[in-house]
């Protein structure tokens, strides 16, 4: 399994530390990107479909959709509010498409609240790395659920060291069903992946 920093640099990217969010508050979680081995497992355990839009709500620097865009077919997208992470993650996607000469654009970054962002027909596929407080997270997914009823699809959500709070609204309050957990370490139980459709 590869470093973060090695596959930065197979990826010609910079997402790795932390960053604190100086305009943060108790609503939205500091940015830390998901490991590498953790995405790695994920997708060597999950079968992936080769269809419809992945979106990363709340994704920073944008590892995870240059990640998916690299090994996957499938459009990508990225929602991130935060002004500085949003501009490293265009920085990212320029580094990645000019050191592959990638003519295809697939991977697309917005600038916006993730509560805010109107969920397209396309969007097929949403990960979650606990980005900000349930609140939120209702709001977010109260947008998606409206978006499958107004346009028929199956949908996934994706939450990587799932939250109490998240998982227990998840399957109390909506018609989510959980479909595959993948456990991550054997020492913390909480670090895992929880795949939930629609």
């Amino acid at each position: 399994m590869a470093s973060d920093q090695k596959m930065d640099r197979l990826l010609n990217i910079e997402t790795t530390g932390m960053f604190e969010l100086s305009s943060s508050t108790h609503y939205y979680n500091r940015y830390e990107a998901t490991p590498y081995q953790s995405l790695e497992l994920l997708f060597k355990t999950y079968e992936f479909p080769n269809r419809g839009r992945f979106v990363d709500v709340g994704s920073g620097k944008g590892r995870l959709p240059i990640y998916v865009s690299h090994y996957f077919p499938n459009d990508v997208r990225g929602i991130e509010r935060n002004p500085v992470l949003h501009e490293r993650a265009l920085e990212n996607r320029k580094r990645y498409y000019d050191h592959f000469s990638i003519q295809r654009k697939t991977i697309d970054f917005v600038r916006e609240y993730a509560e805010r962002y109107e969920v397209e027909k396309e969007d097929t596929f949403f990960y979650f790395f606990n980005p900000f407080a349930l609140e939120i997270f209702k709001k977010v997914m109260q947008n998606i659920i409206r978006s499958v009823e107004k346009f028929k699809r199956s949908v996934e959500i994706i939450l990587f060291y799932p939250i109490d709070s998240y998982r227990e609204w998840i399957e109390n309050d909506t018609s989510f069903q959980l479909v595959e957990e993948i456990e991550v370490s054997y020492t913390d139980p909480d670090e895992k992946f929880l795949i939930y459709r629609l």
